[in-house]
């Protein structure tokens, strides 16, 4: 049963006017125009052709460039799976076919390096090779050191004081060099002798013994457990004590002893007691990194890469300026410098003062 009711014209016409206008405000709110809730929304970017948003700017343009009314241009090599982002297509590539995904990374990693045309040399990204066609492809050196006849193609990140004229490797050095040396007098003394410095150093003193640490922690422990103590630890095998625990890490299987607790973890899961996988050629469970030239193994990919760069059939090519040492490793060559050689000689050969 329906009853009719006369309604004015004005008066439908008015609430006709204000159901739209609600409508219109739910939708708009709906997208984050106008928030009828007191919160405050975060602002999207949106797209004017197909209205999609996204929370950056960088997701805008990349779907702008490469998804908005645009064809799939990525295709898939071992099936007809097409994308439009190459990010998708690793993804199915890893996901789908995992047994030749390795190959065909590894093929894509040295298709997408920008070549020069000059020398044919690669770099993976293109400021790189921007740079290399700029200063040394085909270009003379063009930077010339001011104490010798030295020239090179690369100015180099060279910190100059403008007091003195000392050169740092790097801004850290410089700062102590203006807060503590440049025009400053010596502020440290020697409490045995009247030398005085400039920098502090290692001045960690025990005030019960007077014994000197270069490191705060270092005193710490020597107070904690080593300044008028007892010896608490007990060797296993003979009468001998001592004041600090060492290394005593044992491993319950073969009875090997490692100085930290990350090195009997790593002992007992890729090492002892475990049998290698066929598959993979790793101890255990745990997934290792092979070398197919010499057979070492490494926990990450990152660690088989420097690896086979640097060392796997390459001869050392780090020498040291001071003896007949020589490494395959930068780092290994600082080490050796700092510990076997003056440091002062390390400085000199990386720095270059007045």
């Amino acid at each position: 049963m329906t009853i009719d009711v006369d309604v004015p014209e004005k008066r439908k016409y008015l609430n006709d006017i204000c159901l739209h206008e609600i409508i219109l405000r739910l939708i708009l709110a709906s997208i984050g125009k106008i928030s009828n809730c007191k919160q405050k929304k975060k602002s999207r970017h949106y797209c004017v052709d197909c209205g999609k948003s996204y929370k950056n700017k960088s997701g805008l343009l990349q779907h702008r460039k490469y998804e908005c009314g645009k064809e799939p241009q990525f295709s898939c090599p071992f099936c007809d799976y097409k994308v439009k982002l190459r990010c998708n297509l690793l993804k199915h590539i890893g996901i789908k076919h995992e047994s030749m995904a390795k190959d065909y990374y590894q093929t894509f990693q040295k298709r997408v390096r920008h070549a020069c045309q000059g020398c044919n040399k690669s770099y993976k990204y293109k400021e790189g090779l921007y740079l290399h066609q700029r200063y040394e492809c085909g270009k003379d050196p063009q930077f010339q050191c001011p104490y010798c006849a030295h020239r090179a193609k690369h100015k180099g990140n060279v910190f100059n004081c403008l007091k003195c004229g000392k050169n740092y490797l790097s801004s850290g050095g410089l700062r102590n060099h203006l807060a503590f040396e440049c025009g400053k007098a010596p502020q440290f003394k020697c409490r045995f002798c009247p030398y005085e410095a400039k920098i502090k150093g290692g001045n960690y003193d025990c005030e019960k013994c007077g014994k000197r640490y270069r490191s705060k922690t270092a005193l710490n422990n020597h107070v904690r457990c080593e300044c008028g103590k007892e010896p608490q630890y007990k060797c296993r095998y003979c009468p001998y004590q001592a004041k600090l625990k060492g290394c005593n890490y044992d491993c319950h299987i073969c009875g090997k002893r490692y100085s930290s607790q990350g090195a009997l973890y790593n002992h007992v899961k890729f090492v002892c007691g475990t049998t290698k996988c066929s598959s993979c050629n790793c101890n255990g469970c745990g997934r290792r990194y092979v070398c197919d030239g010499c057979g070492k193994s490494y926990a990450s990919a990152c660690g088989l890469k420097t690896h086979t760069k640097w060392e796997c059939g390459k001869e050392p090519n780090f020498n040291c300026p001071h003896c007949s040492y020589k490494t395959k490793r930068k780092g290994s060559l600082k080490r050796h410098m700092l510990t076997l050689h003056n440091p002062m000689k390390f400085v000199e050969t990386t720095t270059t003062e007045e």
